[in-house]
């Protein structure tokens, strides 16, 4: 690391430097870009759940945190008959002459009032959800109605905060690699060029699934700073706790990630206490496990307050009808068999890169991609 820090300060190094970072500046673009286009030319509202996203970012813009497991918002309803599109949810086949009709904002007549009283008595199963990206994308619609943005103009505005996320994410993916890979600077481009190209369609939508990579993606570059040295500085573990905890508090499934930087902070730690270490790091070690458990704990506070259970997710379970199973019958669970694990690992290979958004009740996607990032 010496010798790379060294050769950076060479006047050839920095030209190379200068030389890369507009080469990244150029990937954050093209990303940027991208997610504009998709993001712009999808209607709304997309299948993957951004009916419910969309109701609790203008729940969190005026202040409405939930209480519990409520049903969507009297604000938000007209907003869903009006702009939703029915070539996301429905066959054509459903219709006179298999042609699906045109979406309700072109027709002259509103809505049936039995559909908007059917909205109001569907739970909102995001109620309980992590309020990271809820508040982050809540300040950003408050900030397009300051603008007086009217809709749907304000649906997209949501929308077009995943460029700015993808972006950073593309500058996080390059300060990591220049970490990782100090001297090989074919990878050090690599890595944010994948990020800028990656298909991945939650982007191209309003969900909670876009701030996850950046949270920890922070988290992921603080934790290489912070193991880098030996666990001493205070202000780099305040923040990579800050990140870790953040991470969680956007969506409960990334808490194994935060479990595994626990566990790699926690190895280090023992390794050093070892070898007479330990009042030096026990500071800064102290300092990222309080700003990571702090929010936590509050968060998991309010969900035992408000839903009943540390996660928030019992009420979840409840509203979409799913029963509990004993430990002892997992294993009759179909993925433990060679069919039921072919299907999972066939099918997660391929929405894993490109996701799960249907049109026409036909999945938006083609074998022949599917296969090359099947196979990579």
């Amino acid at each position: 690391m010496e010798q790379a820090n060294k050769s950076e300060k060479a006047p050839g190094s920095v030209r190379n430097f200068s030389r890369e970072q507009k080469w990244i500046w150029l990937l954050c673009a093209i990303a940027g870009l991208r997610v504009f286009i998709y993001a712009a030319a999808f209607p709304f509202f997309n299948p993957v759940d951004e009916v419910a996203h969309y109701d609790m970012v203008m729940r969190y813009s005026r202040l409405d945190i939930p209480t519990r497991l409520g049903n969507y918002s009297a604000e938000t309803i007209p907003d869903i008959l009006r702009f939703s599109s029915p070539e996301f949810r429905h066959d054509p086949k459903e219709y006179p002459n298999a042609k699906i009709p045109p979406p309700p904002w072109l027709e002259p007549s509103s809505r049936p009032e039995h559909d908007a009283a059917w909205w109001q008595a569907q739970p909102n199963c995001e109620s309980s959800g992590g309020p990271m990206y809820y508040s982050v994308a809540g300040l950003w619609a408050r900030l397009g109605e300051v603008l007086g943005l009217p809709k749907p103009q304000l649906l997209y505005w949501i929308r077009f905060l995943n460029i700015i996320l993808d972006g950073a994410l593309v500058w996080l993916g390059y300060a990591a690699s220049r970490l990782i890979f100090p001297e090989r600077r074919w990878a050090r481009l690599a890595v944010p060029a994948m990020i800028a190209f990656f298909p991945q369609d939650f982007y191209y939508s309003i969900q909670s699934d876009a701030l996850s990579p950046l949270c920890f993606g922070a988290a992921f570059l603080g934790l290489l700073r912070y193991l880098q040295t030996d666990l001493g500085s205070r202000r780099l573990a305040a923040l990579t706790g800050l990140a870790l905890a953040a991470t969680w508090l956007v969506k409960t499934s990334n808490v194994p990630l935060v479990m595994v930087a626990v566990l790699a902070v926690t190895i280090k730690a023992a390794t050093l206490s070892k070898t007479g270490h330990w009042p030096r790091i026990r500071g800064a070690l102290g300092a990222l496990l309080l700003c990571a458990a702090l929010p936590i704990t509050l968060w998991c506070l309010w969900c035992h307050h408000a839903y009943g259970d540390f996660t928030g997710s019992s009420a979840k379970i409840q509203a979409l009808g799913w029963t509990g199973k004993p430990w002892r019958d997992w294993g009759q669970h179909p993925i433990f068999s060679s069919y039921g694990a072919w299907t999972f690992w066939s099918g997660l290979m391929k929405t894993f890169w490109r996701g799960e958004t249907h049109w026409n009740h036909h999945e938006l996607s083609l074998p022949a991609v599917d296969a090359v990032y099947w196979l990579s």
